[in-house]
């Protein structure tokens, strides 16, 4: 029952985006936009080196809670991919089992021309000690790192 409810709230919450964007653009609201996470120190000094000579990369990033809808991502990439060109997926985790790792390697393992790796976001110290509620995880907060981790991959 509960994620019933929150189908509801995602719709709503949507739909009450669009009508914000409406009014600000008929001119009717003015909005202003405030930082929501504040990272002091990034001392984040990993660095993922490249897989292909030239990719497409792409980050992704969620926990084994989300692992079917990232497989449905990934799954798409692939049916979709050129097979002209090379992808270097990087998927930031935060405690995804074995199993679906396993699951989600056997979508790309028939495509030499895509690479798909895996990065816990524990790594980030920064994440260590985020305050976490609801449905916002540390892998959540992980997308903030995204610019930091694919810098060498580009």
């Amino acid at each position: 029952m509960p994620r019933k409810k929150r189908v509801i709230g995602h719709i709503a919450e949507r739909l009450f985006n669009i009508y914000i964007i409406k009014l600000q653009q008929d001119g009717e609201l003015k909005v202003k936009e405030l930082q929501r996470t504040f990272v002091s120190n990034e001392t984040f000094n990993g660095a993922l080196n490249p897989v292909f000579d030239s990719a497409v990369p792409v980050v992704i990033s969620f926990d084994d809670n989300y692992a079917i809808s990232g497989g449905a991502l990934i799954n798409s990439i692939v049916r979709h991919a050129d097979k002209n060109k090379n992808y270097d997926i990087v998927v930031l985790e935060n405690k995804v089992s074995y199993l679906n790792k396993t699951r989600l390697v056997n979508l790309t393992s028939a495509h030499p021309n895509i690479s798909l790796r895996f990065f816990d976001v524990n790594a980030f110290t920064e994440i260590n000690g985020v305050h976490t509620r609801a449905h916002f995880s540390a892998s959540t907060y992980a997308r903030l790192f995204y610019s930091s981790t694919v810098q060498t991959i580009r």
